[in-house]
């Protein structure tokens, strides 16, 4: 969904990342509470869960209208990656909202339950060897960069979301410190998979 431009580098390895996020489903409605009701009209809720991206490109929903699972590019030409140089990470992000139209308690768990897939792209390859992605919270996306070094982790455990309120999920992506000069020029491409699921 939406255009993504490879980042721009200078230094002594010049390489470029996309990033994109790849929603793999959720669990629908896993109707776990008891709420009692009178005589009248039922009716079902939905299972709605947003997505925003940092390249503020607008919300998504992470199922499109067909049941298929949405994709969004996290970068765009309008919010590119920075400049990458080993050792310098660098961030993106994405806000996961919980939309949901049920009349009770409806939390859910948002997970990255499978490693980034970072993919070699253009020209040459060898760099996806040299490209390392973490995850962890923040209360807005503009804060992805502030976030503590050590917060961030290979193996995101997840963030519960209520009813009516979002997450930010960042993702901080680094080229290694040894990356050899011959991966000048260079590209990658990264996809996240995303899992959404109802636990209250």
């Amino acid at each position: 969904m939406g255009l993504v431009r490879t980042a721009k580098v200078t230094g002594l390895v010049a390489a470029g990342v996309i990033l994109g996020l790849a929603t793999v489903g959720g669990s629908y409605a896993l109707w776990n509470k008891l709420v009692p009701a009178g005589a009248g009209t039922v009716r079902s809720a939905d299972f709605l869960v947003t997505l925003t991206g940092s390249n503020s490109s607008g919300t998504h929903d992470m199922v499109l209208a067909d049941g298929t699972p949405a994709t969004i590019a996290l970068t765009s030409s309008a919010a590119p990656l920075g400049q990458l140089f080993p050792g310098v990470p660098v961030y993106a992000g994405v806000s996961v909202g919980n939309a949901t139209a049920a009349g009770s308690a409806f939390t859910v768990l948002a997970t990255l339950p499978d490693p980034a897939i970072i993919t070699d792209a253009g020209p040459g390859t060898g760099i996806s060897g040299y490209l390392s992605v973490q995850a962890a919270t923040a209360t807005d996306l503009a804060q992805c960069a502030s976030v503590p070094s050590g917060d961030y982790q290979g193996g995101f455990p997840g963030v519960q979301i209520p009813k009516g309120t979002s997450a930010v999920i960042c993702f901080r992506i680094q080229l290694a410190p040894q990356a050899p000069s011959t991966l000048q020029g260079q590209s990658a491409s990264v996809s996240v998979p995303l899992f959404v699921e109802q636990i209250l």
